[in-house]
């Protein structure tokens, strides 16, 4: 599923997934492109896992294929947790610690690997022009053109987020900046994989970096009926947009709310205006959030959604 299109797919296990990226106020003005991606992908059966994948690529003159990178890094994590998830499908049910200890050794390495030869395959087929590394080397200082050469994937850098559901496990692993928290059915947050300190102001772990794997963080949990109700996934233009972290973290319970109230199909119709909002008034950057929402039925209000997209 590609960014900016919020739709809402139907399956059988009882999870569905929101999704939108908008183009950051302040890029706009400057004339950047957006440099996020968002993927998703919604099981057809019960056995199928829901998978989301958001990545925001680097801003730096050095990573100037970054949105390129971003969106690779998206559609090979959604590759990865497919192949993952098929690995257990043997097991009935799998056991939890194993597939603990394969998301904790394997699933880091899994990711960086994939990325990198979807980038590699890319420069290969877009070699990177002379006109290209002479600007870099102008923006990012001397030397820069030559770092590239030897190693491309500099020029694709970008973060990762990943959350994987199945009917029995739910498995997380991020790579740079962004956040994923949990909600429970009372809107108390958790954040499924604490804050990275080495991710500050313009700092951040990355998909680039030589030994990537080794920074990637993941989490496990068995899926219970005590599993969160709302898992949000964001890039960090959107909890930067918040002037603290207290508000940003009570989102997860407005929305919650707006769910109970509104329905699932309002939330849907206004979550890309939201985003827009949050990137004017606040961050000015791009802005990408992914929702898992648990037992959406409960939440249609189909009638309503008609009558907003009536003349």
């Amino acid at each position: 599923m590609r960014s900016g299109d919020s739709q809402i797919r139907r399956r059988h296990l009882a999870w569905k997934v929101l999704g939108e990226s908008v183009h950051g106020a302040s890029h706009s003005r400057s004339g950047v492109g957006n440099q996020d991606a968002i993927h998703w992908q919604p099981g057809d059966g019960p056995a199928d896992p829901t998978i989301l994948a958001i990545s925001d690529g680097h801003g730096s003159a050095i990573c100037f294929r970054s949105s390129t990178g971003a969106e690779l890094a998206a559609i090979s994590a959604i590759r990865v947790l497919t192949q993952f998830t098929e690995s257990f499908t043997d097991q009935s049910p799998p056991q939890p610690s194993l597939v603990k200890r394969m998301a904790e050794e394997q699933l880091p390495k899994s990711l960086i690997i994939e990325w990198r030869g979807l980038v590699l395959a890319d420069c290969s087929n877009h070699a990177f022009t002379s006109r290209e590394l002479s600007t870099v080397d102008s923006h990012a200082g001397a030397g820069s053109a030559e770092k590239l050469e030897s190693d491309p994937p500099l020029a694709y850098g970008a973060t990762l987020l990943v959350v994987c559901i199945t009917k029995t496990y739910l498995v997380c692993a991020q790579l740079g900046d962004g956040r994923i928290v949990a909600f429970s059915e009372h809107g108390y947050a958790t954040q499924m994989i604490p804050p990275d300190e080495r991710n500050f102001a313009e700092e951040t772990t990355s998909l680039c970096k030589k030994e990537a794997w080794q920074d990637v963080q993941t989490a496990f949990q068995p899926v219970s009926e005590a599993s969160p109700n709302l898992i949000l996934a964001c890039t960090d233009g959107y909890y930067n947009s918040f002037k603290e972290d207290q508000g940003f973290l009570k989102v997860g319970g407005d929305i919650l709310q707006i769910l109970r109230s509104k329905g699932l199909e309002y939330v849907q119709y206004n979550l890309r205006q939201w985003l827009v909002q949050a990137s004017r008034i606040g961050s000015g950057d791009d802005v990408t959030v992914g929702l898992l929402i648990r037992e959406p039925d409960r939440y249609s209000r189909r009638p309503f959604f008609r009558r907003l997209l009536s003349p």
